[in-house]
């Protein structure tokens, strides 16, 4: 009815906790001062489970990094790459040995920390085993904060980014080590095709407080990932 109105409405957006411990913070309040009609209803969940919850549309814009290029193969959705993470292996420094590349057997004798137990991060660790004759003992949690307070306590190695512990290997209570690679946790936005105004807005502004994170940063904790405009103007 009023084309030039200002974008106005609830969107329903889907974020893995990652979103929510690095750039979540700077995207509410950015939406507050730019689009103040817009209402932000947010879910927090594993990939896994907000993916399916996006299938069946109970989510205007889903952020999240399992793959999701199917959605965008159906001609359904669009798909934008925002950022990746590093993944690294990271541990109180009195956990493993020293002066040396970890190796996998190094890694066998500890218990490892990552992600949910249907999610990619998870699925990478245990795809480093396949074939050896020790199992790893992978202990999976939805929660970052429940891995980082294990991880210090020195309960284990975790396969996170390190951008989670930044204060905590600032300090010396936690390092990074190297040792077999991991891929990164790329992260990306999908919402319906021809989606509503209020969504498109979102979805825009959302790529800028990105941009702006990834630059502010650095390469060290997170990498901007080119995408096609593919956003309608």
């Amino acid at each position: 009815m009023q084309p030039d109105a200002p974008p106005s409405g609830r969107v329903r957006i889907g974020v893995i906790e990652t979103v929510v411990h690095t750039w979540l913070t700077p995207l509410i309040h950015l939406l507050s001062a730019r689009l103040p009609a817009v209402e932000p209803d947010i879910t927090v969940d594993t990939a896994h489970n907000l993916r399916e919850q996006f299938r069946q549309r109970k989510f205007d814009l889903l952020i999240q990094n399992d793959d999701v290029s199917e959605l965008a193969r159906s001609g359904e959705s669009v798909v934008l790459a925002l950022c990746s993470f590093p993944m690294r292996w990271v541990a109180r420094p009195t956990l493993l040995p020293h002066a040396r590349t970890l190796r996998l057997e190094d890694l066998e004798r500890v218990p490892l920390l990552s992600f949910s137990r249907t999610s990619g991060p998870r699925a990478h660790v245990k795809a480093l085993f396949a074939g050896r004759a020790a199992e790893p003992r992978v202990c999976s949690f939805p929660s970052v904060q429940s891995i980082i307070q294990l991880t210090k306590g020195g309960f284990g190695v975790a396969a996170i980014p390190p951008v989670f512990v930044r204060q905590e290997l600032a300090a010396g209570e936690l390092e990074v080590r190297d040792g077999p690679a991991l891929p990164p946790m790329a992260i990306s936005l999908a919402h319906a095709e021809g989606t509503a105004p209020a969504v498109q807005a979102v979805a825009r502004l959302t790529r800028t407080v990105v941009a702006d994170y990834c630059e502010e940063i650095g390469p060290r904790w997170v990498n901007a990932l080119a995408c096609e405009d593919a956003l309608p103007a």
